[in-house]
């Protein structure tokens, strides 16, 4: 019921506290980081473990709504709420693993993730954790998606910087030139075909 609306400082950082003290009292160690106002939350087994075999993630910050969504809701065996699905329910998830394990935590060797600004990109949170070396041999994300198979690859996001050269010529005879604009809608049209069958 936190209205963890992406860039509400306040209200995630209540979140992170409650999930910080849930956690470390079952003996998890916790490392708190701000990044331009956002913060993440990272426990480990280990203090200042970095390299976990397996790191849970999960992104508490979700897009804004109406009031009467902060508040779960069941019904026909499922769960509704703000944020349920993206991807509160995944942390609770693990908090829940905690709980079960927390008699033997030293036989494992995993930590959890936490961060407040997925909805908006991620690079004022998980990737400054990465920068920071937080580097596990596997990362589990269950971040929305259908079928609940483990996927091992995502579309990503590309940012590439184009130039075309071409030569110029007067407006009134085109054809003696040859047009760089042109040039780039034949580049940008051998890109789609890249994606065309959907992959």
């Amino acid at each position: 019921s936190y209205k963890t609306v992406t860039g509400d400082f306040v209200v995630n950082n209540a979140a992170l506290d409650y999930i910080s003290e849930f956690l470390s009292q079952r003996g998890m160690y916790i490392n708190r980081y701000e990044f331009e106002g956002f913060e993440s939350l990272v426990a480990t087994l280990n203090p200042n473990m970095k390299t976990p075999t397996v790191m849970l993630y999960a992104h508490i910050d979700v897009v804004p709504g109406r009031d009467g969504q902060w508040d779960m809701q069941q019904k026909d065996g499922k769960y509704f709420g703000r944020g349920v699905f993206d991807m509160k329910f995944a942390l609770a998830v693990y908090m829940q693993i905690v709980e079960e394990l927390r008699d033997n935590l030293d036989e494992y060797d995993f930590g959890i993730m936490v961060t407040t600004d997925e909805e908006t990109g991620g690079t004022r949170g998980s990737e400054r954790l990465i920068e920071l070396g937080y580097l596990p041999k596997i990362c589990v994300m269950p971040d929305g998606g259908e079928g609940w198979e483990i996927e091992t690859r995502a579309k990503g996001i590309w940012h590439l910087k184009l130039e075309t050269l071409g030569k110029s010529s007067h407006g009134s005879r085109p054809w003696e030139g040859d047009n760089a604009i042109t040039r780039m809608f034949a580049v940008i049209h051998e890109i789609e075909a890249l994606f065309a069958n959907g992959q």
